[in-house]
């Protein structure tokens, strides 16, 4: 079985070479006992593929949030996410989260690119986590045929993610409410 790390690198290079995009995604080999940065790296000279992808897969049987104590570890006192986070901030990538909801058998799973700004707004409130509900508001990526795969209503998603700025209000389909708020200060 293919681990979902090496479908989110197989998705984005797929994307890659079929929109000419002088991109690569890739993994770095986990070491044992050594903290690690992100699961999958995107290298580009264009900053909307210069990313990093935190994945986790989750069995979505019930509607219970994504726990940051549950899916994440803390190592020498310090959090993975906040670990993370000074990786962001010092190299600049686009981030995000990628989740994966595994349901029950007969329904297809899913996986959801959560917006690094997101993931850390909830850490940094002090929430519990992320409710599966806001997970599912986010971009989607298309799955068939035992793969992800990003298509032309992914790419317009993820861009407005990365940009911010929505076409329109009807194109925004994740962080609405912040979008909302950025446009009326």
């Amino acid at each position: 079985m293919v681990s979902f790390e090496n479908m989110i690198v197989r998705c984005f290079n797929e994307f890659y070479e079929k929109e000419k995009i002088a991109a690569m995604a890739y993994r770095l080999p986990q070491i044992r006992y050594r903290t690690q940065g992100f699961d999958v790296y995107s290298d580009s000279r264009h900053y909307e593929y210069y990313a990093a992808f935190e994945c986790k897969s989750v069995e979505a049987e019930a509607e219970y949030p994504l726990y940051f104590s549950q899916y994440f570890h803390v190592s020498k006192g310090v959090h993975q996410l906040e670990y993370e986070n000074d990786i962001v901030e010092r190299s600049g990538r686009t981030t995000f989260l990628a989740v994966e909801l595994k349901r029950r058998k007969g329904i297809r799973k899913a996986a959801f690119l959560v917006p690094w700004r997101v993931v850390m707004g909830h850490f940094n409130l002090h929430h519990v986590g992320i409710e599966q509900e806001e997970i599912t508001n986010c971009c989607e990526l298309d799955y068939h045929g035992c793969a992800y795969h990003i298509t032309n209503d992914v790419k317009e998603n993820y861009m407005l993610q990365v940009c911010g700025k929505p076409k329109s209000k009807k194109d925004l389909k994740c962080t609405v409410q912040d979008w909302q708020s950025r446009k009326m200060s």
